[in-house]
C-alpha cells in the first residue's frame, strides 16, 4: 500500500499515484490531481477490496475541481448567496458538512448528480440516531442541505451549468421544538446558577424577541432600546445587512431587558455564539429535557407563544421577519386548541347558545340583529 508523486524527467508533475497490492497478481493503481485522493483511493481499496466508483468516474486524472474542493472554497466564501454560514447559529452544520465530504467529496463536481447524492442518504441510514434509532428524515435532510448548498455555489461560480436534484427526505410530521415559560425559567435558573449570568440573559433575549442568533450577535448597542416605547416596551431595531433575510424590521423588549442587552453589548460581555450554544445544550441536558433543543428553538417558543395570545398571523411573520407566511403557518399546528376556541366564538357570534345556556333560533337571533 503506497502512494508517491509522480515524476517526469526529474521533477515532480503535481499529480499523485495510489497503488495497493492485494496479491502477486492483482495490483490496484490509478494517478490523481492531489495526494488526498490518491490516499482515499488506497484506503477504500484496502478497506473493500474494489475501487471506489469516484475513482473509475475519474479516468486517471482529473482537473481538481472536486466536491471537496469546491466545498471548501464555498466555505472560504460564508456560503452561497443566500446562505450567510457566516452568520450560522449552529456549529454543527460545518461538521455536517466535513461529513459529506468524507462520502463524495473526490467525486468531480461536474459528476455529482442525484445518485451521488444518494450516497449520502445510504450512509446516513446506516449511523445510529442519538437515542440509539435510526437518523430522522429531518436530519438527513439537513445533510443534504449542505450538500445542496456547495451545489448552488458550484452553480454560482460557473463549476455547473445547471444545479442536480437533491433526494430530499420525506418528513412526516415534522416537530416544531418549544419550550414552555416553565422550562426556559428552569434552564435560565441553572445557567445562572454556573454563573454564566449573560449567557441566561440571552436566552431570555432570544425568547422575548424570536430574533436569530445571527441577528442578535450583528446588534450594536444604538439599535437596542430605541424609543418610542410601544405598549410599555421598548424598540430593538434589526438593520437589512444583520438580518437573514436581508430586509430591517423592529422587534421589541421590555425596557429593563433592553438596558441590559445594550450593556452587555456596550461592554463587550457577549459569550462567543459556540459557548452560549454549548452552555444552552448543557442546561437542556441538566434539566432533563428534550436533547433536540437549540437557541433556535426559543424562535420557535416566540412563534408559538404570539400564537397561542391570538396574535394575527400576518403580525407574526413580520415581527419574525419570514418572507413568506407559509413558513410562519408551519408554527400554527402546535396551537390547534385555537380553533376549538375559535369555532366556539362563532358558534356564540351566531346566537345558537344563549347566556344561560338555552338554545336560541337562528332566525331569532337574526332578528334581533
Amino acid at each position: 500500500m503506497t502512494t508517491y508523486a509522480e515524476v517526469r524527467g526529474g521533477k515532480p508533475t503535481g499529480y499523485w499515484y495510489g497503488e495497493f497490492k492485494r496479491s502477486a497478481a492483482e495490483r490496484f493503481r490509478r494517478r490523481f490531481a492531489t495526494l488526498a485522493m490518491a490516499q482515499a483511493y488506497v484506503a477504500h481499496v484496502k478497506a473493500h477490496g474494489t475501487e471506489p466508483e469516484w475513482a473509475l468516474d475519474l479516468h486517471g486524472a482529473t482537473s481538481g475541481n472536486t466536491f471537496a474542493k469546491v466545498a471548501a472554497e464555498c466555505k472560504a466564501a460564508g456560503g452561497p448567496r443566500k446562505a450567510r454560514w457566516k452568520r450560522d447559529r449552529d456549529p454543527g452544520r460545518f461538521q455536517m458538512l466535513d461529513h459529506v465530504v468524507g462520502i463524495i467529496g473526490q467525486v468531480l463536481i461536474e459528476k455529482v448528480d442525484r445518485a451521488v447524492l444518494q450516497r449520502i442518504v445510504t450512509d446516513l441510514e446506516r449511523r445510529p440516531g442519538r437515542k440509539g434509532g435510526k437518523l430522522n428524515p429531518a436530519t438527513i435532510n439537513r445533510y443534504l442541505a449542505m450538500a445542496s448548498a456547495v451545489l448552488q455555489y458550484a452553480t454560482e461560480a460557473g463549476y455547473l451549468t445547471a444545479k442536480p436534484t437533491v433526494p430530499w427526505q420525506e418528513e412526516d410530521g415534522e416537530r416544531i421544538h418549544t419550550l414552555s415559560r416553565e422550562q426556559e425559567d428552569a434552564l435560565r435558573a441553572w445557567m445562572i446558577e454556573q454563573g454564566w449570568r449573560i449567557d441566561a440573559k440571552l436566552v431570555e433575549v432570544l425568547a422575548a424577541t424570536g430574533m436569530r442568533l445571527g441577528e442578535l450577535y450583528g446588534l450594536q448597542p444604538a439599535q437596542v432600546g430605541l424609543q418610542p416605547e410601544v405598549s410599555g416596551l421598548l424598540r430593538i431595531q434589526l438593520h437589512g445587512d444583520g438580518t437573514k433575510t436581508s430586509k430591517s424590521r423592529p422587534v421589541y423588549a421590555p425596557p429593563e431587558l433592553c438596558r441590559e442587552l445594550r450593556a452587555i453589548i456596550a461592554s463587550s460581555q457577549m459569550p462567543k455564539r459556540d459557548t452560549l450554544y454549548r452552555r444552552f445544550k448543557a442546561a437542556v441536558e441538566a434539566c432533563g429535557y428534550d436533547p433536540e433543543l437549540t437557541l433556535h428553538s426559543l424562535r420557535h417558543t416566540t412563534a408559538t407563544r404570539l400564537l397561542d395570545q391570538g396574535v394575527d398571523l400576518r403580525i407574526v411573520q413580520r415581527l419574525l421577519g419570514h418572507t413568506v407566511i407559509s413558513t410562519t403557518l408551519k408554527y400554527t399546528h402546535v396551537s390547534d386548541h385555537m380553533l376549538a376556541g375559535a369555532a366556539e366564538k362563532l358558534s356564540h357570534g351566531r346566537g345558537q347558545i344563549g347566556q344561560k345556556g338555552e338554545i336560541v333560533p337562528l332566525t331569532q337571533h337574526e332578528n334581533a340583529s
